[in-house]
């Protein structure tokens, strides 16, 4: 685990000029990135990933529609490169199937006969062309798989199978082409974190970023954060370095205002010596602090669950010294949004991966681990 594309000229015309609604799924990366990436469709050259997502998690009044077609797209995590152009032979499978999510198993095999899912894309050549970084302003990846199904897929009760199968033999695996993909470890909700923008605006070869750093557990009510700036100046005694940090609530819902240029403006717009760095969160609480020796800060507050509700978002950002940035020494870190407690998903979908031509995996099933996937309907 762990990122434009076409069939064919003529194929993608027709998908994309054709009457359409499109839906994210899970909703939450709908204006969020996802927290994790899968290797599949692209990364491995032979290999299988299937994923069952629940029907809880799927638009509205679903079933009697035709799913015409899925679009994946490629993460925005802090530093990821650009993608090369690359070719594989692709199967995509898709059916509606009675067993829940958390019941998919480590057989291909099995999973396929649950429901015997319907070739709805292949086996073709499948291209994607070369994809840049999503850069310093980036909120959410360009989607570069693009798979219009032929023949389209009825929508029916159940939940929705998919699995893409690529058969370039021998198995290699490229450096980057992840795919976009939201996790719930175990299936268990703990809050949800992502970073949004990349890298901040530092003048120095090193990024300056803000990142949670518990390794298990999200942003949950009646807890405290966990959150680290790195790629500061370094801190001595007769030298401090600050740092300045600063909370905002909903910052994507926030209303434009003099301080508030917008979710992901350039800071430029109300600093103009800011310009090229970006805000992602309204300044509604300031604190500050400095550096340690190696350039880095760690910091957290809490949640108090009288102030605070679930799935409430909270952004935090950074702000330090960089005597690089002659009219106003300060750059700005990528924003952290916080998601408290859950954002729906838990154990309503899961993933298994099968390298190169195996039919058992050799890795369990990831209950909660799912890519995120733009519906055409």
């Amino acid at each position: 685990m762990r990122r434009f594309s076409y069939a064919s000229v003529a194929l993608v015309a027709v998908f994309s000029t054709a009457s359409a609604q499109r839906s994210v799924v899970p909703a939450i990366a709908t204006n969020l990135p996802g927290n994790a990436a899968v290797s599949m469709p692209l990364r491995w050259s032979e290999g299988t990933m299937q994923s069952r997502i629940g029907s809880w998690l799927l638009p509205a009044n679903f079933i009697g529609q035709t799913i015409r077609g899925i679009r994946l797209r490629r993460p925005a995590f802090v530093g990821e490169p650009a993608y090369p152009a690359l070719t594989r032979t692709m199967t995509v499978r898709a059916s509606f199937q009675t067993l829940l999510p958390n019941q998919l198993s480590i057989d291909k095999t099995v999973n396929r006969t649950a429901t015997a899912p319907a070739v709805v894309f292949g086996p073709a050549p499948f291209s994607v062309a070369a994809t840049t970084s999503p850069g310093r302003g980036g909120l959410l990846g360009a989607e570069y798989v693009v798979i219009p199904f032929s023949p389209p897929l009825p929508v029916t009760a159940g939940h929705l199978f998919l699995e893409f199968e690529v058969t370039n033999a021998p198995l290699t695996v490229s450096a980057g082409h992840w795919c976009d993909a939201v996790w719930v470890r175990n299936g268990n909700e703990a809050g949800y974190a992502v970073a949004v923008g990349d890298g901040g605006c530092s003048t120095r070869s090193e990024p300056l970023t803000l990142a949670w750093t518990d390794p298990l557990l999200g942003p949950r009510r009646g807890s405290n954060t966990t959150l680290a700036m790195a790629g500061g100046l370094s801190s001595t005694t007769s030298s401090p370095v600050p740092v300045l940090w600063w909370i905002g609530f909903d910052p994507q819902a926030r209303a434009n205002g003099p301080t508030w240029p917008g979710f992901g403006a350039d800071f430029g717009a109300i600093v103009p010596p800011m310009a090229g760095c970006h805000l992602w969160v309204p300044p509604d609480a300031v604190l500050s602090g400095q550096t340690t020796i190696v350039g880095t800060y760690s910091f957290g507050f809490a949640l108090p669950p009288a102030a605070t509700t679930v799935g409430q978002k909270v952004g935090v950002q950074c702000a330090t010294l960089d005597p690089g940035r002659a009219a106003l020494p300060m750059s700005v870190t990528n924003g952290q949004i916080l998601v408290l407690d859950s954002i729906g998903v838990g154990d309503k979908c899961a993933t298994v991966f099968f390298p190169g031509s195996v039919t058992v995996s050799p890795w369990p099933t990831q209950v909660g681990l799912m890519p995120v996937v733009v519906i055409e309907h």
